[in-house]
């Protein structure tokens, strides 16, 4: 029967499966995922997610209406020309996606 370990860290939960071998997979955010699995021989992250955890950006309440709608464009527009897409390459961030625009 499985166990659920739980860790207050990517690094503790690093040391469950590998150092003391409590546990045989970890689920994280796919970039940290990566970012640790390259130092340990033999493990690979899995294809497919499970959580999808979205980032967005807002304007201060009281601002004019113009301003959300003004983010929302520049938002939309740096996905079209890809510039999210490049700025992700080029952090090397794995596991990372772009939105679909709207």
């Amino acid at each position: 029967m499985p166990t659920l370990v739980r860790a207050k860290s990517i690094d503790e939960l690093f040391d469950a499966v590998f150092v003391s071998t409590q546990a045989d997979v970890i689920a994280a955010t796919k970039s940290a995922l990566f970012e640790r699995s390259g130092s340990h021989p033999g493990s690979r992250v899995l294809d497919g997610r499970f959580l999808v955890e979205p980032v967005g950006m807002g304007v201060p309440k009281g601002r004019k209406p113009i301003a959300a709608s003004y983010v929302g464009k520049f938002v939309e527009d740096a996905k079209a020309v890809h510039l999210v897409k490049t700025a992700i390459d080029r952090a090397s961030l794995h596991g990372v996606a772009v939105a679909p625009l709207k």
